[in-house]
């Protein structure tokens, strides 16, 4: 969860998503704008909060003012029983190995 100041609707927040395997809890909820906090409903939902799929989502909402251009976000999750532990994610190559020095 954070500031991205990007939009779920974007290039990198999608990608973000797809290859973390996250899901977005204000699907089909709302935008929730959060920037600028003054705007109130108006405004770009530019801060993002993502789960993963082993939590189950409860509530969203935006709390009071925090004293930031920003408008905080709020949820409720669950941790899904049984949900196995996120893996981190397999690295599409190997890392570099060190030289070996040569022999004269």
């Amino acid at each position: 969860m954070g500031d991205f100041n990007d939009v779920a609707w974007s290039r990198t927040t999608r990608l973000f998503k797809q290859v973390g395997g996250f899901l977005d809890p204000r699907t089909g909820r709302g935008a929730y704008p959060s920037f600028p906090a003054d705007f109130g409903v108006v405004g770009w939902p530019l801060d993002q909060m993502f789960v993963s799929p082993g939590f189950t989502f409860r509530s969203l909402r935006i709390p009071e003012d925090a004293g930031s251009d920003h408008r905080p976000l709020a949820a409720e999750l669950c941790l899904t029983p049984g949900a196995r532990r996120s893996r981190m994610p397999t690295p599409t190559s190997s890392p570099r190995q060190p030289a070996t020095p040569r022999a004269p």
